[in-house]
């Protein structure tokens, strides 16, 4: 019997088992993602994901490979987690703390006018350069 990869019910059926909903929670357990973590509900529903994704690209045939299956998600689920929360703790140490962020001025135009102040300076020295200078001056800055 040939299952359809695209068919997330069936992926999703496959996941009510009770051995794959502890197949699912022991992948997270190993990723040191227990009830009592911050992000647990977030974490839960990557592995519910990553559950459908590991369905869709597996290639052999599952009901008849479902061990293999297992351990093909089981590692998916581990991993995916542990990037997720990877990707999570680089995003919150970049974050700027609210208290430091009021003082910071986003003025999309400084930097815009700041170069047409200095393309303006840079064409009025070309047209009081010698030739030797001109040459120097559009090196050196262009």
């Amino acid at each position: 019997m040939h299952a359809d990869r695209l068919d997330n019910q069936a992926a999703f059926d496959l996941l009510a088992e009770p051995e794959h909903q502890r197949l699912l929670y022991g992948a997270l357990k190993a990723a040191n993602i227990t009830r009592y973590h911050p992000q647990f509900e977030d974490c839960v529903t990557v592995a519910r994901l990553t559950w459908l994704a590991a369905y869709q690209n597996y290639e052999p045939e599952l009901p008849a490979n479902l061990p293999d299956f297992r351990k093909f998600a089981f590692r998916r689920i581990k991993w995916r987690t542990v990037d997720y929360l990877r990707q999570q703790t680089l995003r919150t140490q970049s974050q700027v703390d609210l208290e430091h962020a009021l003082p910071v001025a986003i003025d999309p135009m400084s930097d815009q006018e700041a170069h047409w102040q200095l393309s303006a300076l840079l064409t009025d020295l070309l047209h009081q350069c010698r030739p030797g200078e001109r040459i120097y001056l559009t090196e050196f800055f262009l």
